[in-house]
């Protein structure tokens, strides 16, 4: 609604594995789809279609069918954020893994292991991504595998310690009054 500045409340990030120098006129991507219409660095993120990328619900209509095919034909809408930047997913999303086209990023040869943030749909997110909670960005309860996992710190090191449902349960109560 206007008036109300309304904040995501969960993000989904990677980070990238490979970046690789391709050829125009060299296929990209699973079924190499995607052919470069130009000199391109293109990166390799290990997120697909299992872990919910690039699922929508669908509309069984024609038309909507038609108009999100046409659309796709022409613009690929499907991007991920490098350092704050726009990057398209360029060819057909595996179900593993994904290339995005990095040769507009000031920074792209030295993108190896940069952490990429991803629009998804929170609810077609896999269960097997672990799920991170902050207050005030600091780490306070990990959710992974069904378990709850808290964070400790010890001599400099970090460890977790994995937590009943009833702790998690009052770590995100606190979350939600004192903020993300």
């Amino acid at each position: 609604p206007p008036g109300i500045a309304l904040q995501n409340t969960w993000n989904l990030y990677t980070r990238i594995i490979q970046v690789h120098q391709v050829a125009k006129g060299e296929p990209v991507g699973y079924n190499q789809a995607y052919i470069a219409k130009r000199d391109s660095l293109i990166g390799v993120i290990p997120i697909g279609y299992s872990d919910g990328l690039g699922l929508a619900p669908e509309n069984h209509s024609l038309r909507q069918y038609l108009r999100k095919t046409l659309i796709h034909l022409v613009h690929n809408p499907l991007q991920v954020s490098v350092d704050g930047i726009s990057c398209p997913i360029v060819g057909k999303i595996a179900m593993g893994m994904c290339c995005i086209d990095l040769t507009d990023h000031p920074r792209a040869p030295d993108l190896y292991g940069a952490v990429v943030n991803i629009k998804a749909r929170r609810t077609a997110v896999n269960r097997r991504i672990p799920k991170i909670y902050t207050i005030n960005n600091k780490l306070v309860l990990i959710h992974w595998q069904e378990r709850y996992w808290q964070p400790m710190s010890r001599d400099g090191l970090v460890y977790v310690k994995e937590i009943s449902l009833r702790a998690a349960v009052e770590i995100l109560k606190r979350r939600n009054l004192y903020g993300s």
